[in-house]
């Protein structure tokens, strides 16, 4: 497990493993520097009222990647849930429409 923080000095856990938006797992090992830069310094940022996951944080890595995370909280701290490789337009545009961008 890892620990980082947003530009918002919210502490978030970077868990071994991750359920990506198809349920599938993804071992955070091989991705922990992209999620951790992802958290760190995000291009959007969205807080959502309704549903389980309370931020999503959208970062491009590198050229020809962008990565979308969900982050729940968690009694004290905040936790990774949801990871997404290259998020469809109407993805980023539903977070437009039913979040607040706080980036």
């Amino acid at each position: 497990m890892k620990l980082v923080k947003d530009p918002f000095g919210n502490e978030i856990f970077i868990q071994q493993t991750i359920l990506d938006f198809n349920k599938h797992i993804i071992q955070s090992e091989e991705i922990l520097d992209d999620i951790s830069k992802v958290i760190e310094k995000p291009i959007m940022l969205f807080r959502m009222t309704e549903g389980n996951i309370n931020l999503y944080y959208l970062r491009a890595i590198g050229w020809n990647k962008t990565m979308l995370l969900g982050v729940q909280k968690n009694n004290t701290h905040f936790e990774v849930v949801d990871y997404e490789i290259d998020p469809d337009i109407e993805r980023i545009n539903e977070l437009h429409v039913k979040g607040q961008r706080l980036l």
